[in-house]
C-alpha cells in the first residue's frame, strides 16, 4: 500500500508541459493572410494538445509596416484580427502570445499580447527598441520605461463584446500559472541587454517567452543562436523563441529557425529558410530539471528574495502543466550541433526565398535575367535554379501552398511538373544581349547556362539599337563621339561604353513585357537587376545598366560571396566553373592592338578582394579616410605607405564621387552587414566634396612620418601578426572574412 502511495505522488509532481513556437510567412498590412496563418498554427498546436504556443514579435501586423505604424487604421485593424482570433481560436486549452501595435496614453508601443480563453491576459510593451542595421524602431514606437507597476488598460468594444472583458493588465510584468509556473515575456533584443530577464529568472521565472524579428545576415543566426543557449545555460531556464519567415514586403528576409531550448540544450528547431506559410517547433518540457538545478545552486538561492520583491505578477487560471501527456517522454536535446549551411546554400536558400516571396506577393509570373556570360548575371540565375528545386521537392511532398502559387505562375490548373526543370522553365527566362564589342566566350557561357537550366533563352545582339542612337546624336547635335582608339577623348568613350549598357536595360524591359504574349501567360515578369557590392560601393556600373532592374538579389554581395556561391553549386551546375573561372570584364570597349582587354578590375584599379576590405573597414567597422589608413597601411604591408594612401584616396574619391548612383539603384536583398543599400542600412548624404581637402592632407602627413626611420619597427610587426588572427578586415594576402567565417591562407 504504501508503495502505491509514493509511485502515485511521484507521478503527480513529475508532469510535464508541451510548448510551441511557430514561424509564419506573414505580409506587411495583409491583415487576412497573416490572420489565416495564425489560425491555422494555433489550431494546430491545439491538436498536438500544446499547452502554449509564442508568435513572433508583431506578426498581426506584419513587422515592416513602417510608417503605416502612424496610420490608426493599422492598429484598428490589428484589434480587429485579435478580437477574431479571441472569439474563434483561443480557447481555455492553451495561452497563446502575438504581437501588434497597441497606443496607451498617447504613445505607441510595439506589444506582445498574452490570450487564453477568449481573454487578454497581459499587453507587454518592448522596453529595448531596435534602432540599428536596417531597423528604425524608435521612428514609430515609444519603449516602455516604467517597470515599477502595471497598468489597468480599458479595452477596445471589439474585445469587450466578446467576454465582458473591461480591462487588461499592461506593463512589465509576468505570468504566473495555477501550477506554478512562471513565464517572463521578452522582446527581441531585450534578451540581449545585461540584467534584462536575468534578474527576472532570478525572481522565480522558468519559462522565457522570447518573441523576435530577427532578418537574416550572413553570419548571424549562428552568434544568435549561441546567444540564447546561453543565456539558457546560467539562468537555467528554458527559452521559447519564436521568429518570422520570408519576406515581409521590404529588403530583409527573415530565416526563422524558431527554437526551444531548456538548460543550454537546444531540444527543437523549425528549419530555416523554409517555404511554407508556417512551420511549427515542439518540445515536451519537465521542469523538474531545472528546478533541480537551481535548487542545488546555492549561490544562485540567496539572491532569489531579494530579486523577487520588485517584480510584478499576472495570476492565470491554468494549468500549463497537463495530465494527459504526464506519461510522455520529455524532448531528449537534439545530439547532433547545429552546424552553419555552407555559404553557398545560405546564400540561396535566403536569396531564393526572398525572391519566392517577392514573387507570390507581387503577383508576377516569373523573372527576366540579361545574361551576359558573366559571374553576376550567372549567379542571379543559380538563384533561382536552386529555388525550382527547392519547390519541387515541395511539390513532392504535396505542399499544397506550394502546389497553387505554381499553378498560378504557370496560367496552368492541370501544370504538373515533373521535374526541377519544368519549373525553372516558368519562372526564369534569359537572353544574351550581345554587341559587336562582345566576346564569343561570354556568349556560349551564356548559352551553355541555360541549356543546363533548361529555360528559355534569347541569343542576340543590340548593335541596331546602339547605331540607331548614335545617329539620332549626330542628327540633333552634330557631334558624332568615339572611342578612345579611334581618337577620341576619355568622356567620350565612356559615353560610348555607357550607351550600349543603358541600351540593355531598355530592351530587358521591352522583352520581359512582351514575355506574357509570347509564353502565352496571364500576368507580368520582373527584371531582375544583376549588380553585386563591391561594384556598387566604388561606383563601377552606368546609371539605369544592368544594375538596375526591379530588384537586385546579390545587391550587397561582395565579388567574394558570388565566387564562393558559384563554386559552391559548380559541382551541380558544370558551367558555373567556367563561368568563375573568367576574367570579369564588361566588355563595352572595342580591343586595341598590342594592347590587353579590358576588364573590370584594371578599369576600377582595384581587386575585388581589395574593395572587399576597403568596403568592411568603411561600413563595418565606421572608418574614415583616416582611420582606414591607419589599419591598412598595418594591414596590407606588402604595399608602402604611398600605395595604401593612394588605394584609400582612390576608394573615397570614387565612392563619393559616383555616390549619386547609389540613389538609383533598386530594392536589393540584405545579406551582409557590409552592405551599401542606400534606402535603409547606409544612410550617407549625396553630393560631397570629392576632394576630402582635410583628410587627404592628414593622410599625407601620416605618410611622411611613417616613411622616417623607426626604432620601434618590430612593434609593428608583431601588431601585424595578432591582426591576422583578430582583425575583422583581411585581404587576399591574409585572408578572407565571409560572413564571420575566417579563412587563414597558409602561406
Amino acid at each position: 500500500m504504501g508503495f502505491q502511495i509514493k509511485q502515485r505522488f511521484m507521478e503527480k509532481i513529475r508532469k510535464v508541459a508541451k510548448v510551441a513556437v511557430m514561424q509564419g510567412n506573414f505580409m506587411s498590412l495583409d491583415f487576412i493572410e497573416n490572420y489565416k496563418v495564425l489560425k491555422d498554427a494555433v489550431e494546430a498546436a491545439i491538436t498536438e494538445e500544446s499547452s502554449l504556443i509564442i508568435c513572433p514579435e508583431l506578426c498581426i501586423t506584419g513587422t515592416l509596416c513602417e510608417d503605416h505604424y502612424f496610420e490608426k487604421d493599422t492598429e484598428t485593424h490589428s484589434w480587429e484580427i485579435l478580437a477574431t482570433l479571441l472569439e474563434k481560436t483561443v480557447n481555455d486549452k492553451i495561452i497563446c502570445a502575438f504581437g501588434m501595435p497597441v497606443s496607451f496614453n498617447n504613445a505607441l508601443y510595439d506589444c506582445m499580447i498574452y490570450c487564453h480563453n477568449h481573454e487578454i491576459l497581459l499587453i507587454r510593451p518592448k522596453t529595448v527598441l531596435q534602432d540599428s542595421g536596417n531597423s528604425r524602431q524608435g521612428r514609430w514606437f515609444t519603449p516602455w520605461v516604467d517597470n515599477s507597476e502595471v497598468s489597468d488598460f480599458i479595452l477596445p468594444d471589439i474585445i469587450r463584446n466578446i467576454k465582458k472583458q473591461e480591462t487588461c493588465k499592461f506593463g512589465q510584468a509576468m505570468l504566473f500559472t495555477y501550477d506554478k509556473v512562471c513565464l517572463l515575456p521578452l522582446i527581441d533584443n531585450e534578451l540581449l541587454v545585461p540584467g534584462i530577464g536575468s534578474i527576472e529568472c532570478l525572481a522565480g521565472a522558468e519559462i522565457v517567452l522570447h518573441s523576435a524579428a530577427s532578418y537574416h545576415e550572413m553570419g548571424n543566426y549562428e552568434k544568435e543562436l549561441k546567444i540564447l543557449q546561453n543565456f539558457s545555460k546560467i539562468n537555467k531556464c528554458t527559452i521559447l523563441h519564436a521568429n518570422p519567415l520570408g519576406c515581409d514586403g521590404g529588403r530583409v528576409y527573415y530565416e526563422g529557425g524558431s527554437t526551444i531550448l531548456s538548460g543550454g540544450e537546444l531540444l527543437s528547431q523549425a528549419p530555416r529558410f523554409s517555404l511554407n506559410r508556417f512551420n511549427i517547433s515542439y518540445a515536451i518540457i519537465d521542469f523538474e530539471e531545472n528546478r533541480l538545478s537551481r535548487t542545488a545552486d546555492k549561490q544562485w538561492g540567496a539572491y532569489t528574495t531579494v530579486n523577487s520583491q520588485s517584480n510584478q505578477f499576472i495570476n492565470v487560471t491554468f494549468e500549463l502543466l497537463q495530465h494527459s501527456i504526464k506519461n510522455k517522454k520529455p524532448t531528449e536535446p537534439l545530439k547532433e550541433e547545429i552546424k552553419p549551411l555552407p555559404i553557398h546554400q545560405e546564400l540561396a536558400f535566403c536569396s531564393g526565398g526572398w525572391l519566392w516571396d517577392y514573387l507570390r506577393h507581387a503577383r508576377a509570373i516569373g523573372f527576366f535575367i540579361p545574361l551576359s556570360g558573366g559571374a553576376d548575371s550567372a549567379a542571379c540565375s543559380t538563384i533561382l535554379a536552386v529555388l525550382s528545386e527547392r519547390l519541387f521537392a515541395e511539390y513532392q511532398k504535396n505542399n499544397a501552398f506550394v502546389i497553387s502559387e505554381l499553378k498560378r505562375i504557370a496560367d496552368d490548373e492541370n501544370f504538373a511538373p515533373s521535374s526541377k526543370k519544368d519549373i525553372l522553365s516558368k519562372l526564369l527566362v534569359t537572353s544574351y544581349l550581345g554587341t559587336v564589342n562582345s566576346s564569343k566566350e561570354t556568349r556560349l557561357r551564356a548559352k551553355a547556362l541555360t541549356v543546363e537550366f533548361g529555360n528559355l533563352h534569347y541569343d542576340g545582339t543590340i548593335d541596331e539599337a546602339i547605331e540607331g542612337l548614335k545617329n539620332t546624336l549626330v542628327s540633333i547635335t552634330g557631334f558624332s563621339p568615339k572611342f578612345e582608339k579611334d581618337g577620341g577623348t576619355k568622356n567620350e568613350d565612356l559615353a560610348l561604353q555607357n550607351v550600349q549598357a543603358r541600351s540593355r536595360l531598355v530592351l530587358s524591359y521591352f522583352i520581359a513585357q512582351v514575355l506574357t504574349f509570347i509564353t502565352k501567360r496571364k500576368g507580368f515578369f520582373l527584371v531582375m537587376a544583376t549588380g553585386n557590392g563591391d561594384e556598387c560601393i566604388r561606383g563601377y556600373f552606368s546609371k539605369y545598366d544592368n544594375s538596375s532592374g526591379d530588384l537586385d538579389p546579390i545587391g550587397s554581395w561582395t565579388k567574394q560571396y558570388v565566387n564562393a556561391f558559384l563554386e559552391g553549386w559548380s559541382s551541380q551546375y558544370k558551367t558555373l566553373e567556367s563561368v568563375r573561372k573568367a576574367t570579369p570584364t564588361a566588355e563595352l570597349k572595342p580591343n586595341e592592338a598590342n594592347k590587353p582587354p579590358q576588364t573590370d578590375e584594371a578599369d576600377m584599379g582595384f581587386s575585388y578582394a581589395e574593395l572587399a576590405v576597403l568596403g568592411k573597414l568603411r561600413k563595418v567597422d565606421k572608418c574614415g579616410p583616416v582611420s582606414m589608413f591607419e589599419k591598412l597601411v598595418i594591414l596590407w604591408s606588402h604595399l608602402t605607405a604611398e600605395q595604401v594612401a593612394k588605394k584609400v584616396k582612390d576608394f573615397f574619391y570614387f565612392n563619393s564621387v559616383n555616390r549619386h548612383k547609389m540613389t538609383t539603384l533598386p530594392p536589393g536583398l540584405h545579406s551582409s552587414a557590409g552592405s551599401c543599400d542606400d534606402n535603409r542600412f547606409d544612410q550617407r548624404q549625396i553630393i560631397y566634396n570629392t576632394q576630402w581637402a582635410c583628410q587627404f592632407k592628414c593622410i599625407d602627413e601620416m605618410v611622411k612620418a611613417y616613411m622616417k626611420p623607426q626604432s620601434h619597427k618590430k612593434n609593428f610587426t608583431y601588431f601585424l601578426s595578432c591582426l591576422l588572427y583578430t582583425s575583422d578586415a583581411a585581404d587576399e594576402g591574409l585572408g578572407v572574412d565571409l560572413g564571420g567565417r575566417r579563412i587563414i591562407k597558409k602561406k
